[in-house]
């Protein structure tokens, strides 16, 4: 039953962000798509391998969005652990928890 949850949440996911993807590459957000090598079209990307945040930062900036470097960026982003864009990350040491400011 919880497989079968988890199952439907997680296409529920990759439903509700490919439509936010293309509604964004529909609009006049992002004034110009590079495609990687190998593809011919935005048909031939996988947008389950893009980057959320790198589209969505090219979108808020109006920039160029290279598809390539938001597919980079997804892979960067889970073969590593995630931190905020923040002064501030988060320690544990099983003792205690800590917030910690960078200088």
């Amino acid at each position: 039953m919880e497989e079968e949850n988890s199952t439907e949440f997680l296409q529920r996911f990759r439903r509700d962000r490919r439509i936010l993807l293309n509604f964004v590459l529909s609009g006049s957000l992002i004034k110009k798509v590079v495609i990687p090598p190998g593809a011919v079209s935005l048909d031939d990307v996988d947008l389950d391998q893009v980057s959320l945040d790198f589209f969505l930062n090219c979108a808020r900036k109006g920039d160029l969005l290279e598809l390539s470097e938001a597919i980079r960026d997804y892979h960067d982003n889970t073969l590593f652990p995630h931190m905020i864009a923040c002064p501030y990350f988060h320690i544990t040491n099983f003792a205690n928890t800590l917030n910690v400011r960078i200088n």
